[in-house]
């Protein structure tokens, strides 16, 4: 009967434990604000523009690399 008490403590302390580190994680996880979301939004259209550039002026190349190694 002992054994089994130690095992049912342990087991909710060890559920609690979880708990507690996956609300803290997903707390971090929302980190990201409207600001970080509209630098990326520039970053990302400022390459499309230069991509665009390059296509309309014919100075795009494309460099294939083939890796044997990889599956």
């Amino acid at each position: 009967m002992n054994h089994r008490l130690i095992w049912v403590v342990l087991v909710v302390v060890g559920m609690a434990l979880g708990l507690l580190l996956g609300g803290q994680e997903q707390t971090t996880a929302q980190a990201p604000t409207s600001k970080a979301a509209k630098e990326l939004d520039g970053e990302v259209n400022a390459q499309l523009k230069e991509l665009n550039a390059m296509f309309r002026t014919g100075n795009a190349r494309v460099v294939v690399v083939i890796n044997p190694e990889s599956p």
